[in-house]
């Protein structure tokens, strides 16, 4: 397993983004106090009304 690890090449600059996206969508999930699967529905609920 740990080789598989070591040959995997990550970028920087996407990883960056990754967490930050991620930091993002379980900040919303926690305001909205909902689950993060669950945003995109409640989007659409709160796009509604």
């Amino acid at each position: 397993m740990r080789n598989y690890f070591d040959s995997i090449d990550i970028d920087p600059l996407h990883m960056q983004s990754v967490e930050e996206r991620f930091s993002q969508v379980m900040s919303l999930a926690k305001k909205h106090h909902v689950l993060p699967e669950d945003l995109y529905a409640h989007h659409q609920e709160l796009s509604v009304k």
